[in-house]
C-alpha cells in the first residue's frame, strides 16, 4: 500500500471512530488548556461550590438550563477537577451522540468530518464546554425525528428517552417540534410521540423560559433589530472582525446560510421538495429568529453557535450534489484536520506555561485560595471563598477593577470578588 493513497485516508478519515477520536482529542486538548471558560466558571461552578443556601436552578440569559444545571449540582460535591471534567465529560458525550445521528442522516462522513474540524477551530466550546452542550442537545432532540422519518420507521425506545433527556436542555427546543408533528403525520398514531410533543411543549414554553426577563421582551428586540436593518440594510450584513478566527468563521457561515436558502429554492422549482425539507428549514430558521428576538443585534452574524443548524440543513442537502466532487471533498477533508491543528497550535501552544500552571492548580488544589483569570471577565476561585445568600446583592456597584465571584440568579444579583 502506497503512504499517499489517497483511498486508504479517504476510509480512515470517513470512519465513524476516527470523527470520535478527533472529537475527544479535540475536547481533551481544550479542556486542558480552557477548562471552566465563559459562563461555566460564573454560573454553574462559583455558585453551586461557593454559595450556601442558594438554589439548585436559576435563570440565566432568560431561561434554567434545566439539564446543564442539574448534572452540575449532581458534580457540585466532588473536586473541582472531577467537576471540571465532568462537565467536559457530559459535553463530549452529547456530542458525540450529535454526530452520530447526523452521520446516520447524511451517510458521507467526510462531510461530517469537515464540519467538525470546523467546529473545533471555530467553535470548540461545544466540544467541552457544559453551557454550550445546550446546543448540541438542541441538535440531538431536532436530528432524532429526522431520522427516524428518513429510515420511514417510529421513534424507538431509546430515542424515546433520549428526546426526554435532551428535550430539557433549552427553550428553543420549541422549534423542533414541526419535525414531530411531520413524523407523526407520516407514522401515524404513536404513543411516544404523543407524549413527547406535549412534554416539549410544557418545557419549552412553562418550565425553562423566564418571561419576565428583558430578553423575553421578544417583540420589542425583535423591533429593534428590524428597524436597524430597514436603516442600516448593507452595513447589517458586514461582519463584524475582530478576532482572527471571525473572517472565515463568517465565511462559512454565510455559505451555509445562503447555501441552504438556495438549495431549497432549486428542490422547490423542480418540485423535488419534501415535507421534511420544510420542516428542517423551519427549524433552522427558527433559531435565528428567536436569536434575533432576544438580543439586540447590529449585524446579520450573531454569532456561530445560531448559524450551526443552518450548516446542519445545508449538509442535508448539498450531499447528493456532490458524488461528482468526491476528490475535491477529499483534499478539503485533509486539510481541514491541519486547520484544527494551526488555530489549537496559535491559541495555547505557542505560550502554554500560564495556561498549564492554571490547570496544575485545578488538579492539585494545593497552597493559598487561587483566583484564574479566564479573560472577558470570566473568574475560576479555587479555595475557601464561601458566601450566603444573603450577600447577593442586585444592585452592586462594580468597577473596572471588580469581577463577578457569584452569579445569583436572574432578578437576585451578584457577590463582587474584591
Amino acid at each position: 500500500m502506497s503512504f499517499f493513497n489517497l483511498n486508504f485516508y479517504k476510509n480512515t478519515l470517513s470512519n465513524i471512530n476516527f470523527l470520535y477520536l478527533l472529537s475527544f482529542l479535540i475536547a481533551i486538548s481544550y479542556f486542558i488548556f480552557n477548562f471552566l471558560d465563559v459562563e461555566d466558571s460564573n454560573v454553574y461552578f462559583n455558585r453551586l461550590n461557593y454559595l450556601q443556601g442558594g438554589d439548585i436552578f436559576i435563570y440565566y440569559n432568560g431561561q434554567i438550563a434545566f439539564l446543564s444545571q442539574l448534572l452540575a449540582y449532581s458534580l457540585s460535591n466532588f473536586s473541582p477537577f472531577f467537576q471540571a471534567f465532568g462537565y467536559m465529560a457530559f459535553s463530549l458525550f452529547s456530542f458525540i451522540l450529535f454526530i452520530s445521528i447526523l452521520s446516520k442522516i447524511v451517510r458521507n462522513n467526510l462531510l461530517i468530518l469537515i464540519f467538525v474540524c470546523y467546529l473545533g477551530a471555530f467553535f470548540p466550546l461545544i466540544f467541552y464546554n457544559l453551557t454550550n452542550s445546550i446546543w448540541t442537545g438542541l441538535f440531538i432532540t431536532a436530528l432524532i425525528p429526522v431520522l427516524a422519518y428518513k429510515e420511514n420507521r417510529k421513534l424507538s425506545w431509546i430515542e424515546f428517552i433520549t428526546v426526554l433527556v435532551f428535550a430539557t436542555s433549552q427553550a428553543p427546543v420549541l422549534v423542533s417540534l414541526p419535525l414531530y408533528l411531520i413524523l407523526l403525520r407520516r407514522t401515524g398514531f404513536d404513543f411516544k410521540l404523543t407524549i413527547l410533543i406535549p412534554w416539549i411543549l410544557l418545557f419549552s414554553l412553562y418550565v425553562m423560559p423566564n418571561w419576565n426577563s428583558e430578553r423575553a421582551d421578544m417583540s420589542f428586540i425583535l423591533k429593534e433589530n428590524l428597524f436597524f436593518f430597514l436603516s442600516n440594510p448593507i452595513s447589517f450584513f458586514i461582519p463584524q472582525i475582530v478576532l482572527k478566527s471571525d473572517l472565515p468563521s463568517r465565511l462559512v457561515e454565510f455559505v451555509s446560510f445562503f447555501g441552504m436558502s438556495f438549495i431549497f429554492l432549486v428542490k422547490v422549482f423542480k418540485k423535488d421538495i419534501e415535507q421534511l425539507d420544510f420542516g428542517i428549514l423551519l427549524f433552522a430558521l427558527g433559531i435565528l429568529f428567536l436569536a434575533f428576538s432576544s438580543r439586540l443585534s447590529e449585524t446579520f452574524f450573531i454569532g456561530p453557535r445560531y448559524f450551526v443548524p443552518s450548516m446542519i440543513f445545508f449538509i442535508i442537502l448539498v450531499e447528493p450534489y456532490l458524488l461528482k466532487l468526491t476528490r475535491v471533498v477529499n483534499l478539503i477533508s485533509i486539510l481541514s484536520i491541519f486547520i484544527v491543528l494551526v488555530v489549537f497550535s496559535d491559541r495555547y501552544l505557542l505560550d502554554p506555561v500560564n495556561r498549564l500552571k492554571d490547570f496544575k492548580d485545578l488538579f492539585i488544589e494545593s497552597g493559598p485560595n487561587v483566583v484564574i483569570d479566564r479573560g472577558g471577565g470570566w473568574i475560576i476561585p479555587l479555595g475557601s471563598f464561601m458566601r450566603q445568600k444573603n450577600d447577593c446583592n442586585v444592585y452592586e456597584n462594580r468597577s473596572n477593577e471588580d469581577k463577578a465571584l457569584i452569579y445569583c440568579g436572574e432578578g437576585k444579583g451578584e457577590i463582587l470578588l474584591k
